[in-house]
């Protein structure tokens, strides 16, 4: 699908601050560009799995300050250490089908617990006006209507 050079926003004075930003600008690159696909997959990958799945390992770089960076460094800071930390982000048809996958597969248990709820709802509504005798039809298909509607939307919106 994709594939491209992410660095570190700033120059960090631990490689392991540069790497977490690196990794951060990795995230937000993969996430914007699955949104831009067609039909967009919405996703946002923790920096664990952009490591694991979407950086690809052998293309890690340190880079130290240039030597115009380190003049302005030096005009401000007494430590002109800093590095830089690049990779190389890359995102496969595979890796998107994958994704797809699983965004159809939590839309379908979202839809099966919509009519899970609303299946309990009528159930519960029937149990109650036989408990009641018919006296309560009203209040309890209200509360039933209720109940199913509430469900649903927390399903749904969930």
């Amino acid at each position: 699908m994709f594939r491209e050079r992410v660095k570190s926003a700033i120059p960090y004075a631990t490689e392991a601050d540069a790497e977490e930003d690196a990794l951060t600008q990795a995230r937000d690159l993969v996430e914007q560009k699955l949104a831009a696909l067609d039909p967009p997959v919405r996703h946002k990958p923790s920096l664990t799995d952009v490591k694991a799945d979407f950086v690809r390992p052998d293309s890690r770089t340190v880079r130290p300050l240039s030597a115009e960076d380190k003049e302005t460094f030096a005009l401000y800071t007494l430590n002109n250490n800093y590095v830089f930390v690049e990779y190389d982000v890359e995102v496969t048809p595979d890796q998107v089908r994958e994704l797809r996958a699983q965004e159809r597969a939590a839309a379908a248990l979202r839809i099966m617990g919509v009519l899970v709820a609303i299946a309990l709802a009528g159930f519960l509504f029937l149990r109650a006006d036989e408990w009641t005798r018919g006296y309560l039809t009203s209040w309890l298909a209200l509360g039933a209507v209720g109940l199913a509607g509430g469900a649903a939307a927390a399903l749904i919106f969930v």
